[in-house]
C-alpha cells in the first residue's frame, strides 16, 4: 500500500495550538486477466483477442504497461508466474500449431495439418502487465479438431483384346478411365502419385482434377492378347495421396 500524508495545525480562540497528521492509505488497482478458449479445424487458422474476448480482462485504473497490456506468451498451463516475450513476429510453436499473439490482445492460431487423430487442445498461457508493473496471468486453450479426409480404393478393368495384337484393336477397351472421389475436408483437392506410373502391364496418368486414365499396353502372359474368359485380378496397383485446401491427406 502507498500513503498519502497530510500534517495540520488547530488553533483554539485563545491562540493554543496542537498538530496532527492524515494519513491516507491508497490500495493498488491490479489487473485481471480471465482464462481464453477457441477452436479450430487441423490445418486450418483462426483469430481472436484475448483482452476482449469472452470475460474481457480488466487492466485497472493504472491502465495498460508502456508497450501494450499482453507482455508474454509461453506453451503449458502454468498460471504461477508471469511469462514475458514471445510476442509478434513468427509466434510461438504450440503441440499442434502455432500462435502469435501481439501485445495489443489479437491473435492468430495456425493448426498444422494432419496434427491430430482426435480432437485435442493446445495449451498456452499469456501475461497482461498494467501501468505500475502489477501481472495477471492466465490460459488460452486452443481446440483442435480431427479433419478426417478419405478416398475410397477404386478398380479399373481392361481388355487385351483392345491391343494391337488383340481381336478387337479399334475398340480402346485397353483403356479404362475413371475419377478419384474425396470426402472430408475442404477443397479444392489436389491428387499425387506415389508410386511410379509405369505399371508392369500398362500407364497410368493422374490429372490434377483426380480423373485418371490407366492403358494396357502388354499381355499378362504372353506376346499373344487372349481374350479368354479368365480375368487377373490387381496386377497393376498405383498408390496416391489427395490433399485438402488445408494441407490434410490421405
Amino acid at each position: 500500500q502507498d500513503k498519502d500524508s497530510f500534517t495540520y495545525t488547530v488553533t483554539d480562540a485563545h491562540g493554543n495550538t496542537t498538530t496532527g497528521t492524515i494519513l491516507v492509505d491508497i490500495v493498488d488497482d491490479v489487473p485481471t486477466a480471465h482464462a481464453d478458449t477457441n477452436s479450430v479445424s487441423e490445418g486450418s487458422q483462426v483469430s481472436g483477442n484475448v483482452l476482449t474476448d469472452g470475460t474481457a480482462d480488466v487492466l485497472g485504473a493504472d491502465g495498460a504497461a508502456p508497450g501494450g497490456a499482453v507482455t508474454g506468451v509461453a506453451t503449458g498451463s502454468n498460471v504461477s508466474n508471469p511469462v514475458s516475450g514471445n510476442l509478434g513476429g513468427a509466434g510461438i510453436v504450440g503441440q499442434y500449431g502455432t500462435l502469435v499473439l501481439n501485445a495489443n490482445g489479437s491473435y492468430t492460431y495456425t493448426a498444422n495439418p494432419n496434427a491430430v487423430t482426435a480432437n485435442a487442445v493446445d495449451h498456452f498461457v499469456y501475461t497482461i502487465t498494467d501501468g505500475d508493473g502489477d501481472t495477471s496471468t492466465v490460459t488460452l486453450d486452443i481446440t483442435v479438431n480431427n479433419v478426417t479426409v478419405t478416398a475410397s480404393d477404386t478398380d479399373a478393368l481392361v481388355y487385351e483384346k483392345g491391343l494391337p495384337a488383340g481381336s478387337d484393336a479399334a475398340g480402346n477397351s485397353e483403356i479404362f478411365n475413371g475419377a478419384i472421389t474425396p470426402a472430408g475436408g475442404t477443397g479444392p483437392y489436389t491428387y499425387t502419385l506415389n508410386s511410379s506410373a509405369t505399371g508392369s502391364y500398362g500407364n497410368l496418368v493422374l490429372n490434377a482434377d483426380g480423373t485418371y486414365t490407366y492403358t494396357l499396353t502388354k499381355t499378362y502372359d504372353g506376346a499373344t492378347a487372349n481374350n479368354g474368359i479368365t480375368t487377373e485380378q490387381d496386377k497393376d496397383s498405383f498408390t496416391y495421396t489427395v490433399t485438402d485446401a488445408h494441407g490434410n491427406t490421405t
